[in-house]
């Protein structure tokens, strides 16, 4: 009965799985993060709108700001009403593709789940306490972009070749008339891993085997 609600939690979990490991000398993390994509963000997805999702997962001493490590992955997403398909556009470390879904779950599944992702090359074997921390920007805004969208609000200039309608941002075009901060997100959802010792990380070879 245990092992069968352990199995249940993995399958599903409720808080956000972030497993780090040491890998050749590198901190990687496997990390499930479909906790975060909540009913609220869930109907974001499948609104029409093309939304934008950036993750970042980041390695800290434990008790300090500064990330000494991190990983990330981005992607611009559409739900096409007509097809009833997911499109996405992926940018991770390692590659850019554009993947089709039909439906919003196995993106999620996709997205969301990472298998040993590098975060820091040549962790050290100290005592050292470390945190990994993860931030999940829905539709964020650099300040460039919120400077240019304002500016074409304000002008509407037939020529202009900065045009959200046509671009992602267009999702977060309700935003616009807030007075938000550059840099800032539509939503930012975040969870945090247990404080780990250097010198007691699990060690595993390339070949898979600890």
């Amino acid at each position: 009965m245990i092992a069968a609600l352990l199995w249940l939690a993995l399958l599903s979990p409720s808080a956000p799985i972030l497993w780090v490991e040491r890998v050749d000398g590198a901190a990687c993390v496997t990390a499930d993060l479909r906790p975060l994509f909540d009913q609220r963000l869930r109907r974001r997805l499948m609104s029409g709108l093309s939304v934008t999702l950036d993750a970042q997962i980041e390695l800290r001493r434990y008790g300090e700001e500064a990330p000494i490590g991190f990983t990330w992955r981005t992607a611009r997403v559409r739900w096409d009403l007509w097809d009833e398909a997911l499109t996405v556009d992926l940018h991770t470390p390692q590659a850019h593709r554009l993947e089709r879904y039909p439906a919003i779950e196995p993106f999620i599944l996709a997205f969301a789940q990472l298998k040993r992702a590098r975060l820091l090359e040549g962790l050290g074997r100290d005592g050292q306490v470390y945190q990994v921390f993860v931030r999940l920007d829905v539709n964020p805004l650099t300040p460039d972009e919120l400077i240019e969208t304002r500016r074409w609000m304000a002008s509407m200039h037939p020529q202009s070749t900065f045009h959200p309608i046509n671009d992602r941002l267009f999702g977060s075009f309700a935003r616009f008339f807030d007075n938000f901060k550059g840099g800032s997100a539509e939503r930012s959802l975040t969870a945090r891993g247990h404080p780990f010792r250097a010198d007691r990380l699990p060690e595993v070879r390339v070949d898979g085997s600890p």
